[in-house]
This record gives structure tokens, C-alpha cells and sequence, in this order.
């Protein structure tokens, strides 16, 4: 799958263990790795819930997002990325091939 950023400043901070480990501590900067590494070893979104994180949809003002449990309770929050702007509402998991990392949250606020 590829994974792509919602801006340049996030893209930085993902891609940089130290700014991981600062911002979100070290245990956190791991799981974040683990799952970046999880969703670019899958062909599709479907592949996800074969491994930990617990990738579900999200609901409400999130609806079309996803989102990748981290150290409760934040999580990581991402939507399906298509070439032609397809909405994301309803797609099938096995059609997303491309994600745009969001950020991490805590949405339970």
C-alpha cells in the first residue's frame, strides 16, 4: 500500500524517529512505526484487520476516515487516498490501495 502525508510538515514528523519520540513519547513512536510499516506491507486496506491495531472505520464527523489504535487512547487517524477523488464513505477495504496519513488523535474528546 502507499502512504502519503497530509502535508510536508506531517510527512517530516513520521519520518523522523526523534520528532516521533519527542511528540508522542517512546512507546507511542514505536507502535506508530510498527503500523506505518503494517499499512506499506499490505496490498489493501482488507489486509489490515489480519493484524494488530485494530484498523476499524470511523463514524460521525470522522465518517470516511480510519483509524489504527496506538497507546490508548490515541490513535492513528488516516483516509483512503484514490487517484480520481472518489468518496470514501462506502468503499469496500479491498479498494484501498493509497492512504493519507492525518495525523494522531485522541477523538474520544
Amino acid at each position: 500500500m502507499h502512504i502519503y502525508f497530509i502535508n510536508k510538515r506531517q510527512e517530516k514528523l513520521f519520518n523522523s524517529e526523534k520528532s516521533l519520540t519527542k511528540k508522542f513519547g517512546r512507546r507511542n513512536a514505536r507502535i506508530i512505526q510498527q503500523r506505518l510499516l503494517d499499512l506499506n506491507g499490505v496490498s489493501n486496506l482488507s489486509e489490515m484487520r489480519l493484524l494488530p491495531g485494530r484498523c476499524h472505520r470511523l463514524k460521525g464527523d470522522r465518517e470516511g476516515q480510519f483509524a489504527l489504535d496506538l497507546e490508548h487512547p490515541k490513535r492513528l487517524i488516516f483516509e483512503p487516498f484514490f487517484e480520481n477523488d472518489e468518496s470514501s464513505k462506502n468503499v469496500e477495504l479491498v479498494e484501498i490501495k493509497a492512504v493519507v496519513i492525518i495525523g494522531v488523535i485522541d477523538y474520544h474528546d
